[in-house]
């Protein structure tokens, strides 16, 4: 879901299909790695963690409208057909080159039923930097979920502008 980030306005959507690509999926062996420092190395991800697997996803590209600006005026994201969570998402410069890289490395929770990230990278290709900031331990699940948020009352409520 955080695979499109900023400001939703700025942008326009198109939905581009699906196609079959290697995206992180299934990485029980990442997920059951409790030290931060195996998981997170230097440049990228420990990937004798992560499993990779052929999934269809569907494509949608995020364009920058003309009356804006922004570092990155072309984005595309790619969603796992089956979830509809993101797992991958490329961000691309002014001069239409490929600048960062994301990737949600996703797990099917079993007991819940749900397919969720249990972490993320972020890639930045020009400086060779890169962030893993959120995600890296299980979820809460028996806390439920406050359904009312997911209504128009709930968000107008809770939300913030």
């Amino acid at each position: 879901a955080f695979m499109l980030t900023g400001a939703q306005e700025w942008y326009d959507y198109a939905l581009h299909g699906r196609k079959e690509i290697y995206i992180p999926y299934n990485s029980y062996k990442l997920a059951s790695t409790p030290d931060f420092d195996d998981i997170v190395k230097p440049g990228h991800i420990n990937q004798d963690l992560v499993r990779y697997e052929l999934h269809r996803v569907w494509v949608i590209e995020a364009t920058l409208r003309p009356e804006f600006r922004h570092l990155s005026p072309r984005r595309f994201a790619y969603y796992d057909e089956d979830s509809w969570a993101g797992a991958i998402a490329d961000m691309y410069d002014a001069q239409g080159k490929l600048w960062r890289h994301s990737q949600e490395f996703l797990i099917n929770y079993y007991d819940v039923p749900m397919t969720d990230y249990w972490g993320t990278a972020h890639y930045d290709l020009l400086t060779g930097r890169y962030a893993s900031i959120t995600g890296w331990g299980p979820r809460d699940f028996a806390a439920g979920f406050e359904w009312y948020l997911a209504t128009p009352q709930g968000l107008r409520k809770a939300g913030v502008r």
